[in-house]
């Protein structure tokens, strides 16, 4: 006698098993699992899988199933950075969010995986961790509403505010920014500086607002220890209280505003004794100056004597090595330094040598030289280097000389184990004939340097072409 078994499951996605059995005959039925689930029993509440069964009549067994549980953890990879949030036990196929908050001075950069999205969602399918990474931030947004952005580099320790906005709010410049800043540039478009904007920042050596900007705040740039020069834009209007206070260091103002702005004593207050301090201001403004409070205290002096900025220039070998160290004016080039040489290589140029506008390192550039090539070097008829090369595929274009034709290339002789010069040849008609030898029939002559024969009518080179 056969009997049925019917095998149904739950919570998997999987066809039903029907399978004729002899009675009495003991036979096992094994439950398998899809990923992500896990069986949990039979439908007569057995849990073995797989299971022993003696067939006594039809019969029909379910094997129940449950999605596994995993455990998706979150963590920061420097707790002082951020933190991250999200991590929970739940089940297959769950959509879990997950989250990263930088702390102040930080951004988020990229989880563990190198996915850069936060928030973001995880579909579970594994027990699984994420690390939040975060770095040190060095441009964001600021000002009100966060029109504004700010942009810190580290190696010049300069910082931008750029965009189109007030900076009366949210003066959240970074972690290094406000402490190391050396250098502030606020360019056009900013149109006020709010109360206390750069308070304490104590290594700011230089400030330049534009002529955007028609307000400063109170104390906006008190206690800047290390100041030294301000630049006002001509839009300014207004400044308020002791907005550069306690800037002890201060030696130079150029005063842009056609109208000097009414202010109080405690804008300049603790800033030492203002006649010593120049302030530069149009030669048309400078009577309005010398008639106002406060202003009137300082070394007012016309514009147009104000010293030429300058800006330190290096020159720097491969290595490191500082060849030349100028100081050029602003808008001017730097003086090149002889060329250096590298054992192994050829010097090619200098990185860069544009119109000099701020603080700039200019490196030297070479070619690697091949073993067993020979540099050629084409130079024109002073000896003056056009270019060189270690593959001879095509001359470059000789200097033009007025009135004295190019002729052709023609290689130096001598020693060519450090290179071959090839200097450029012109005619010159002006270079008299002269006879060197002359026979009955034939006569040898000089021109140009070079030796010519003549045979009656027609003019022959030394190895016998004739020249029509």
């Amino acid at each position: 006698m056969q009997l049925l078994l019917a095998l149904l499951p739950i919570g998997v996605f999987a066809a039903n098993v029907q399978s004729e059995i002899d009675c009495g005959r003991e036979f096992q039925v094994k439950a398998v699992e899809h990923e992500g689930f896990r069986f949990v029993r039979w439908s007569d509440g057995n849990t073995d899988n797989p299971r022993s069964i003696v067939l006594t009549q039809d019969t029909t067994f379910t094997a129940e199933f449950e999605k596994n549980e995993y455990t998706i953890t979150t963590e920061s990879a420097n707790d002082e950075w951020g933190t991250a949030a999200g991590g929970k036990i739940a089940l297959y196929l769950d959509e879990i969010e997950i989250s990263a908050t930088p702390n102040y001075g930080y951004h988020f950069t990229q989880w563990s995986d190198g996915n850069t999205d936060n928030p973001r969602s995880i579909v579970l399918t594994q027990d699984t961790t994420f690390t939040a990474e975060f770095t040190i931030s060095r441009t964001g947004t600021c000002g009100d509403n966060n029109q504004l952005t700010w942009t810190f580099d580290p190696e010049t320790k300069k910082l931008v505010i750029s965009g189109n906005g007030t900076l009366n709010s949210n003066y959240t410049f970074g972690l290094e920014a406000p402490t190391q800043t050396d250098s502030l540039i606020i360019a056009e478009g900013v149109t006020s500086i709010g109360n206390y904007a750069f308070y304490n920042c104590s290594s700011l050596t230089s400030v330049t607002i534009p002529n955007s900007v028609t307000s400063i705040g109170e104390s906006a740039f008190r206690n800047g220890n290390q100041l030294q020069k301000i630049t006002l834009g001509s839009g300014i209007e207004t400044i308020g209280n002791s907005a550069f206070a306690n800037c002890p260091y201060l030696i130079t103002i150029y005063a842009q505003m056609e109208f000097p702005p009414i202010i109080d004593a405690s804008v300049f207050a603790d800033c030492g004794d203002l006649s010593g301090i120049d302030c530069y201001v149009d030669d048309a403004s400078l009577a309005f100056y010398k008639k106002t409070a406060v202003w009137k205290e300082f070394n007012l002096k016309n514009s147009s004597t104000a010293p030429t900025t300058q800006y330190t220039v290096y020159f720097v070998d491969w290595d490191g090595t500082i060849l030349s160290q100028q100081n050029v004016a602003e808008g001017s080039n730097a003086v090149e330094p002889v060329s250096p040489s590298r054992e192994g290589y050829s010097f090619s140029g200098w990185s860069s040598n544009q119109t000099i506008t701020e603080t700039t390192i200019i490196v030297a550039q070479y070619q690697k030289e091949q073993a067993g090539e020979i540099p050629v070097y084409f130079v024109d008829a002073e000896g003056q280097e056009i270019s060189r090369s270690y593959i001879i595929d095509a001359a470059p274009s000789a200097p033009v000389i007025e009135g004295n034709p190019f002729v052709a290339w023609m290689a130096e002789t001598g020693d060519i184990s450090e290179g071959i010069t090839i200097r450029a040849i012109y005619s010159d008609f002006a270079t008299p004939v002269e006879n060197i030898s002359a026979s009955s029939s034939t006569q040898k002559i000089l021109r140009n340097g070079h030796i010519y024969i003549i045979r009656g009518e027609k003019v022959y080179t030394l190895q016998g072409q004739e020249i029509k």
